[in-house]
């Protein structure tokens, strides 16, 4: 089924969707990313550091997915000199 999800700046309500309802899912099933401190990347990592960003996924406001990006720090080794987003 496909369904038409937004893709929207990492807030505080995703921090916490991801705290109440996937931090003990991911642990549970031994996902590899139940270690992520989210708040802290949101207060220390995106909103201090300008190369960085977040975003998330909604559909029907339940966020689906959560984001970090760098966008000014990382080149390509095809295109020399072009910037690429890590």
């Amino acid at each position: 089924m496909t369904v038409e999800a937004d893709l929207v700046e990492l807030v505080q309500k995703h921090v916490n969707d991801y705290a109440s309802e996937w931090k003990e899912q991911l642990r549970l099933y031994g996902q590899e990313d139940k270690f992520w401190d989210w708040e802290f990347k949101l207060q220390f990592v995106i909103h201090r550091q300008p190369n960085r960003e977040g975003y998330a996924i909604e559909y029907e406001g339940e966020t689906q997915g959560l984001m970090l990006i760098e966008t000014q720090m990382h080149g390509s080794r095809i295109s020399e000199g072009k910037r690429l987003v890590y």
